[in-house]
């Protein structure tokens, strides 16, 4: 009796087994045969740059219209920006709460490991930078490879209800402003005019600054460096002028057909790099068409904040009113009233632009 009954327990035992051994053998075939679905849709920029915004799962990167991958699908976001007044065209991407930054071409130029949670592309005189600001709100520069030029430490503030961020790139110098009063760097990064000035801005071949208790600037001249151990010169394609273009190009809707693949395919020929052929896993590219609209959008313009004034920089300085000795005199150039139009938008506090959507 106890040899069948340990035979019965054996015959069991074995059964068991067995079916364990199948049950992970079809677990394993079945994450082996798994299939990635990576969706591409066709994108437009407001310059009119064709790109391609590819997904996977909550991760995103970006392809453009050749077929390059130009951002790895491994971001939270990834926006293509541009700037008419500059001429500036980029891709920030984020990871999380930090942004970093792309140029055209591919270049990963500011990193998300910097953990900054912003990221701009500033251009003056020929020259481009990258604005920055840390989560605790300090505002810095860096030249155009991502090296740190203006460490962060400027907190910006207002000038009069405009708000100002803390570092700027500006003509030959960086302007900085710190707790609402302004100063300058010069482009090696050092610190040449505290920021204690109410106004601070380089004209001519000098600086004119004014605190608040003068109604007039004042000439400040300082050598600024001859050489310059940083690099402003744009490259990788985030600087063209707009009517130029270089960058777009004509192509059918069936132009990147090559780079999708049918769900019994073993790999995307342009998505390479998120295949994994060797453990069969299938990644499947699904290209969403759609043909932008041209809108008409309307923007506010920048250099105003869309009030469509600016503050009078002629012998009032903003107050509208200036002493010669001890008579008053009201400021000929914006009538007393501290402000004129608005050069940029002629005093109509934006305008309407043409956008593909």
């Amino acid at each position: 009796m106890k040899q069948k009954l340990f035979l019965m327990v054996m015959i069991l035992g074995m059964c068991s087994i067995n079916a364990s051994a199948q049950t992970k053998k079809w677990t394993t075939d079945k994450k082996k045969n798994s299939v990635v679905e990576v969706t591409k849709s066709r994108e437009v920029g407001r310059d009119g740059y064709i790109w391609y915004k590819l997904k996977k799962g909550k991760l995103y990167g970006a392809q453009n219209i050749e077929g390059k991958i130009v951002i790895p699908v491994r971001y939270s976001m990834v926006d293509y920006r541009c700037d008419d007044r500059y001429g500036s065209h980029w891709f920030c991407v984020g990871d999380g709460d930090f942004e970093g930054a792309y140029t055209i071409e591919g270049d990963y130029v500011v990193t998300t490991d910097k953990h900054y949670v912003d990221v701009i592309l500033f251009g003056n005189n020929g020259r481009f930078a990258w604005v920055v600001k840390t989560n605790q709100g300090a505002w810095g520069l860096l030249d155009v490879k991502g090296n740190i030029v203006v460490s962060p430490q400027f907190s910006g503030g207002y000038s009069g209800n405009v708000p100002t961020i803390g570092c700027a790139l500006g003509e030959n110098c960086i302007l900085v402003t710190h707790k609402n009063m302004e100063g300058a760097c010069d482009l090696n990064g050092k610190l040449i005019i505290e920021p204690k000035y109410s106004s601070c801005f380089f004209s001519g071949n000098c600086f004119k600054v004014k605190t608040s208790e003068s109604s007039s600037f004042q000439d400040i001249n300082i050598d600024l460096p001859s050489s310059i151990r940083y690099d402003y010169v744009p490259f990788g394609g985030m600087y063209f002028d707009f009517k130029e273009r270089p960058y777009i190009r004509v192509s059918s809707s069936g132009s990147s057909s090559n780079s999708s693949s049918s769900p019994g395919s073993s790999s995307s020929s342009n998505l390479s790099g998120n295949s994994n052929s060797g453990n069969n896993t299938t990644t499947v590219v699904v290209e969403h068409h759609r043909d932008p609209v041209p809108v008409q959008e309307w923007q506010s313009c920048t250099n105003c904040w869309g009030e469509g004034k600016v503050m009078c920089l002629g012998a009032c300085g903003g107050t509208g009113t200036y002493y010669v000795g001890d008579r008053l005199r009201i400021c000929s150039s914006c009538n007393g009233s501290g402000k004129k139009i608005c050069p940029y938008c002629s005093g109509q506090g934006g305008k309407y632009y043409t956008v593909y959507k």
